[in-house]
């Protein structure tokens, strides 16, 4: 997993999907594109395909077998991002930005 604040997460079917965030370096905070899941009946972590543009103190929901993501920030100025993403968990191929 990537250490990280700002982020959210979402549970379906007891997988719990961590999206967005923000890191520091040595001189500001940047927004995350990272996507990534936890199975905590097996305690394992996986990489998912990462988002089209970071976010950070986004939300996120479960709906059917899709994942969403929306608002958030870009950066810390509070750059609002007004589209919001979708992700397939069955098929699990990459966002797809939705109205």
């Amino acid at each position: 997993p990537t250490a990280r604040s700002g982020l959210n997460t979402a549970n379906l079917n007891g997988i719990i999907y961590v999206a967005g965030g923000e890191v520091q370096d040595d001189k500001f905070l940047a927004a995350y594109r990272a996507f990534e899941a936890y199975d905590p009946a097996g305690d394992t972590w996986w990489q998912l395909p990462s988002m089209l543009l970071p976010r950070h103190e986004c939300i996120m929901a479960a709906l059917g077998n899709r994942i969403h993501v929306a608002g958030g920030s870009v950066q810390s100025a509070i750059v609002p991002l007004p589209k919001g993403l979708s992700f397939d968990t069955d098929s699990h191929e990459a966002f797809e930005v939705v109205p």
